[in-house]
């Protein structure tokens, strides 16, 4: 009889209020798992709630829109009462982040955003549109995703960190090749980083006519480093190589190319 009069009152109460109140232990004892489980959950609005395996494979509970570009804002639902370590959140930014971003979740106060241990973001770490995935560490957001964004058109990656011109920029002595990177949001490549190119992207020798300037110290105050083509070790016999270079003054024209960080 005990047990009829509970199931009639759990029935009452549910067909009349949606809720369920009582105090005494649940036990679904059926005798198949169809019927020892609870189902027609809605998400949760407050953070007692049961949450229901759609809600929590979907990520519902802790995604997030955000806006801002210093501070980044966005709201839980359910909120959170406090940041707690270990708590992870995935974000969706509406703009471009600038340097050093932080996060602010339903206005529970700024925090900073990290990459790779403690490194804070760079300006544009965060792509519009593209979620990120972070995880709270007590102090900081750590972020999880792939800092690396994508090279943009007419570059191509280099290495994890930096992309090249798939082409020639242009033609000038080492001072304005210099200042013509940087006109253009980029900087004259660096030694490593064109002869990585060389090494790694198919095809990219093949673009290579003449030496070009790359952004690194020589044995000379009047002279720069420059990559393409030099001796082969046989007297007055030059070829084309990714190893190969030599140094010109600063004044000589030479070809470049620029790179960008990811």
């Amino acid at each position: 009889m005990r047990t009829y009069l509970i199931i009639l009152g759990l029935t009452m109460t549910l067909s009349g209020m949606s809720q369920l109140g009582v105090p005494v232990p649940i036990v679904l004892d059926g005798p198949i798992d169809a019927d020892r489980q609870v189902t027609g959950l809605s998400d949760p609005s407050t953070l007692s709630a049961a949450t229901s395996v759609d809600a929590a494979r979907s990520g519902s509970l802790n995604h997030t829109a955000v806006t801002g570009t210093s501070i980044l804002q966005g709201n839980l639902s359910p909120g959170p009462a406090a940041y707690t370590v270990g708590m992870s959140v995935t974000i969706l930014p509406s703009t471009a982040n600038d340097r050093e971003a932080q996060l602010d979740l339903n206005g529970l106060g700024a925090r900073p955003i990290m990459k790779w241990g403690q490194v804070p973001l760079d300006s544009a770490d965060l792509v519009p549109g593209h979620a990120a995935k972070l995880v709270f560490d007590g102090t900081n957001f750590m972020l999880l995703s792939n800092a690396y964004r994508p090279c943009p058109k007419g570059y191509s990656a280099v290495s994890s960190t930096s992309c090249i011109s798939d082409s020639i920029v242009s033609i000038g002595s080492f001072e304005p090749a210099v200042l013509g990177c940087d006109s253009i949001g980029a900087r004259l490549c660096t030694f490593a980083e064109w002869v990585g190119a060389c090494r790694n992207k198919p095809g990219f020798i093949g673009t290579v006519t003449a030496l070009e300037w790359v952004d690194d110290g020589t044995n000379s105050g009047a002279e720069g480093k420059t990559m393409g083509t030099g001796s082969t070790g046989t007297v007055g016999t030059t070829s084309f190589s990714c190893e190969y270079g030599s140094s010109s003054v600063f004044t000589t024209p030479r070809r470049y190319r620029c790179c960008i960080s990811r």
